[in-house]
């Protein structure tokens, strides 16, 4: 398809010949008078009604990781939930190994499926109480 611009619209041309008159948002009109079914010129520009839409480039949305400092993370827990969890650190291996990981890190990723399944497994032992782990996390 081509089109030609005119004072009053469009020409829309198909195979030569002159197919459909149209004013500058795309809606049909009725041949002007003086232009009739003579093409006035075959290569202008089409409007912008009859591109193709553009295509957009997409990319997948990945959140920024959630980082925390390891005070504002202790922060999350009550004193009370820390001196418990010290207190388990010195008697149950497990406790004492993923407080020592914790020492180790430099910030804590909320999103880090080890940060998460440790506060749960701290939740699990009893060490925060029920529900605590998602407040910690959220």
């Amino acid at each position: 398809m081509q089109y030609v611009l005119l004072d009053i619209g469009y020409q829309e041309i198909s195979n030569g010949q002159v197919v459909r008159f149209a004013d500058l948002d795309g809606n049909t009109i009725s041949a002007p008078v003086g232009y009739g079914g003579v093409v006035i010129d075959a290569n202008p520009p089409a409007p912008a009604w009859a591109l193709p839409d553009p295509v957009v480039e997409t990319t997948a949305y990945v959140p920024a990781p959630r980082l925390l400092t390891k005070l504002n993370y202790m922060n999350r827990f009550t004193d009370a939930e820390l001196a418990g969890i010290y207190t388990a650190a010195k008697s149950v291996i497990q406790v004492e190994v993923w407080l020592e990981k914790f020492k180790a890190a430099t910030d804590v990723d909320l999103d880090d499926p080890r940060t998460q399944g440790g506060v749960h497994a701290l939740e699990a032992a009893g060490l925060i109480g029920e529900g605590r782990a998602n407040e910690i996390l959220a």
